[in-house]
């Protein structure tokens, strides 16, 4: 079978595709082809309809280092076997690697940047989501800060507060004034949050309804999760239900066995020494032991517990490529919007 889009790219070139169409597009797995086992495993596959023509949309698979115009070479053949225009879907591409692409009409989108499909006659360079990004077009999407996310999931979760004013925030999330004011600053600028005077202090509040702004901040956020490990269950202080573990308690999906739970750095600092951690970015905990997510920014600032919040939850497994996981996280998400 081939290997599917991860949950956070579709959602991504969903989300540009729709707005360059005027409507939702619907990105589905691909039937199985008879592909070189190499073609097979370099890719993941979405298939869809795109102004009326069915497209196979490619991206490299994780760990793929090869540049984009090796990439471009293969489409031909995979064009061939699945007998429909192939896309490159890539989140980066350099200029001369750009240029090379369109001199030989290759198909490819950078998702609310770039997107040259001469098959359907249609060429956007250097185009940016003009509607959730005011920055000039050709300045790329770049991830929020730790602290911005933070804030900006914290306004997501905290809605019927309508303004949020930096002196709170300061204290309810243990950041800087100086960090508030460039989270609300980077905010404004990805049209995420709008900013008004009064007097001397200056608040903000969402720029839409809170799941808009959600949907619209997709490709700015992060995983909050730096390093995970294993290490012996026990109780961990200030430790908070994680991965699978929090999503068995929000959803129908089964808790697994050993369970996930996550830190803050700085506390994770204070910890390591008395839990003996396995230090690897892949852990599959045995019996007994329990698998620690080291965290960009403190879990307990944005849940009082059991759990993390689903917000943060789901940005931290929405790459992962399990059905269960993916059905249990749209259930999940389905009632934070409720």
């Amino acid at each position: 079978m081939l290997e599917r889009f991860d949950s956070g790219t579709q959602a991504i070139l969903t989300d540009y595709l729709s707005e360059v169409v005027g409507e939702k597009v619907e990105l589905q797995p691909c039937l199985d082809r008879r592909l070189p086992l190499f073609l097979a495993q370099s890719y993941a596959f979405a298939c869809g309809s795109l102004f009326g023509t069915e497209c196979v949309f490619v991206t490299p698979s994780d760990g793929e280092t090869k540049r984009p115009i090796w990439h471009a070479k293969q489409q031909t053949k995979i064009s061939a076997a699945t007998e429909r225009p192939v896309v490159l879907v890539l989140n980066t591409l350099p200029s001369r690697d750009r240029q090379r692409l369109i001199q030989q009409r290759v198909p490819f989108i950078v998702p609310f940047k770039q997107m040259f499909l001469p098959p359907l006659g249609i060429d956007f360079r250097d185009w940016a989501h003009k509607k959730s990004v005011s920055r000039t077009a050709s300045q790329a999407i770049e991830p929020l800060t730790p602290t911005t996310q933070l804030i900006l999931l914290h306004a997501l979760l905290d809605a019927r507060r309508r303004e949020l004013r930096s002196e709170e925030l300061v204290d309810e999330l243990g950041v800087s004034a100086m960090s508030v004011s460039r989270a609300f600053r980077d905010l404004q600028a990805a049209g995420l949050m709008s900013r008004r005077q009064l007097g001397r202090k200056r608040m903000a509040q969402l720029a839409d309804e809170p799941r808009v702004v959600w949907e619209r901040a997709q490709p700015f956020l992060s995983t909050p999760v730096r390093r995970r490990f294993t290490t012996v269950d026990q109780p961990i202080p200030s430790a908070l239900e994680a991965g699978a573990t929090a999503l068995a308690r929000i959803s129908s999906l089964a808790g697994p066995a050993e369970p996930t739970v996550a830190v803050g750095t700085e506390v994770w600092r204070k910890l390591r020494s008395g839990i003996r951690p396995d230090p690897i970015d892949d852990p599959i905990p045995e019996p007994g032991e329990a698998t620690v997510e080291v965290w960009t920014y403190s879990p307990t600032a944005l849940s009082d517990g059991p759990s993390v919040d689903s917000l943060s939850l789901y940005l931290s497994l929405r790459d992962q490529r399990d059905e269960r996981v993916e059905l249990a996280l749209k259930e999940a998400m389905e009632q934070v919007w409720q």
